[in-house]
């Protein structure tokens, strides 16, 4: 997975600006293989289920703007991997909506 970080630097204002960018066609592919390859993503024994995968760079986003940290187990954090996982089926590895 590609990754880089920048950092600009505004002389004017003073402020710092972060910039992270991913490459998110390695996590495309691999939900795509997934869902291809898997009984729609149980497990061989149906004891869990993989729904997707979300990049980093979107968990980044997501706590930066909304303030919501997807790595925590509450009821918003779920509702908003949910949303996430609907709005951009590219990263699920289930073929129908969370």
């Amino acid at each position: 997975m590609t990754r880089r970080t920048r950092e600009i630097f505004d002389h004017s204002t003073g402020t710092l600006y972060i910039e992270h960018v991913e490459d998110v066609e390695p996590v495309i592919e691999e939900v795509t293989e997934f869902r291809n390859n898997v009984d729609n993503g149980f497990s061989d024994g149906r004891q869990w289920r993989k729904i997707g995968s979300i990049p980093l760079v979107v968990v980044e986003h997501v706590l930066r703007t909304r303030g919501i940290n997807l790595m925590e187990d509450s009821p918003e954090a779920r509702k908003e991997v949910k949303k996430i996982l609907n709005e951009f089926s590219k990263f699920r590895t289930v073929d129908k909506p969370v």
